[in-house]
């Protein structure tokens, strides 16, 4: 994150150069049809995580809305969660099926594999994190002389 508006700068050259990298030297219909379904299932994907969690959090009772806001959906917030769960995954399926389109195998389920690919990255990452983390939550996270100044703790 850079700058002011700590703009994630590295993320965002990445995510625009290698497309084009991708796609400059390749020049195929198929390499354009990768590029558009990894677009879609990116899209899908990032919003029906939230959606999981929200959905889960209402059906355990975990979920406190912060006020009766003008989008609060009240009895009705926990089933529009869910019919919305349900269409995001419709949608990913949909978009994820391999479905022939005459530039190879490879072309027709490399949006799956990629998917498979990066899921399996952020699992051993999540593992190895994981990890980690438990070892940060059993000693003190302070430096010598430093003054810890108990909080409320998360609400429950």
């Amino acid at each position: 994150m850079r700058g002011k508006q700590a703009l994630p700068v590295a993320a965002t050259l990445v995510a625009g150069v290698l497309p084009m990298l991708l796609f400059i030297p390749l020049q195929s219909p198929g390499i354009y049809d990768i590029l558009i379904a990894f677009t879609v299932i990116g899209f899908f994907l990032a919003f029906t995580f939230p959606v999981l969690g929200i959905a889960i959090a209402k059906f355990t009772g975990k979920w406190e809305p912060l006020s009766d806001g003008p989008l609060f959906l009240g009895k009705w917030a926990p089933p529009v969660s869910w019919i919305a769960l349900a269409w995001l995954v419709f949608e990913t399926v949909n978009v994820l099926w391999p479905r022939p389109s005459g530039s190879g195998w490879l072309v027709d389920w490399s949006s799956m594999l990629a998917t498979l690919v990066i899921f399996a990255i952020g699992s051993a990452i999540y593992a190895v994190m994981r990890g980690r983390r438990r070892n940060f939550d059993q000693r003190a996270m302070t430096r010598p002389g430093q003054v810890v100044v108990e909080g409320p703790g998360p609400r429950r």
